[in-house]
């Protein structure tokens, strides 16, 4: 607060606040990154334990790049839009050279959920 006399005879005073916004924003930065930090964590995390339980449970990966491509060329050569169990089990085999991993295919297409074990029969 500031006071004084205006010519010599009528008193004033002039008061003014500041409040620290600049400390808050940085205080508001800093939360965000921190969150995005832990965020990150946990997907990768997560990314790793999917990994882990794949390769423990033998799945397949996923085909990629060229080997899909050429599997879609394949389709499309057939004239269709879909190809049966039996034909992806045939051109991967040819595709390979040996055979394929049944059950780890049918991890992969979720087959498996829709199989009806010894025990139910």
């Amino acid at each position: 607060m500031v006071g004084g006399r205006f010519a010599g005879s009528v008193p004033f005073q002039a008061a003014f606040t500041t409040y620290p916004w600049g400390l808050l924003g940085a205080n508001v930065v800093a939360a965000l990154l921190l969150l995005i930090g832990v965020r990150i964590s946990l997907r990768r995390r997560t990314a790793r334990r999917r990994a882990a339980v794949q390769a423990a449970a033998g799945a397949a990966p996923p085909p990629r790049g060229r080997e899909l491509d050429e599997l879609i060329d394949h389709v499309r050569g057939l004239g269709r839009r879909s190809i049966d169990r039996e034909e992806l089990v045939a051109f991967l085999e040819e595709r390979r050279g040996g055979p394929v991993d049944l059950a780890a295919l049918d991890r992969y297409l979720g087959l498996d959920r829709f199989a009806v074990s010894e025990q139910e029969r």
